[in-house]
């Protein structure tokens, strides 16, 4: 049972479940309980690594990695995010090649399989 109010405030939403013991991963009455819940499927998303969202005063940006193989600033519209993966709703496109960590010089091609 969910209840129909969301505090805003503490982004709690109220569940009731009943739970199937599980070994040692057994609930206690009481306890919070951190969940997700999948509401929306988005279809031909363009996806990027969450580690490359930068920020700056101007607001998100990634570092694009450009064919002659130099770093242009890229601002970002970002949308969804879920764990790792972060939604790109402008300001790339699927095959770009952005930075994810400018420490060990990784690179993540945007819309790339996760």
């Amino acid at each position: 049972m969910v209840d129909n109010q969301m505090d805003t405030a503490t982004a709690i939403l109220k569940c009731k479940a009943a739970l199937v013991p599980d070994g040692d991963h057994l609930m206690i009455r009481g306890m919070f309980l951190n969940i997700r819940l999948l509401v929306e499927v988005k279809h031909g998303a363009t996806l990027a690594s969450a580690e490359a969202i930068q920020h700056d005063p101007q607001g998100e940006f990634v570092w694009v990695i450009k064919p002659d193989q130099t770093l242009s600033h890229q601002p970002v519209r970002t949308g969804t995010t879920d764990r790792a993966k972060v939604e790109i709703q402008g300001g790339l496109s699927p095959g770009d090649l952005v930075v994810i960590s400018p420490v060990n010089n990784r690179n993540f091609m945007v819309g790339g399989r996760f």
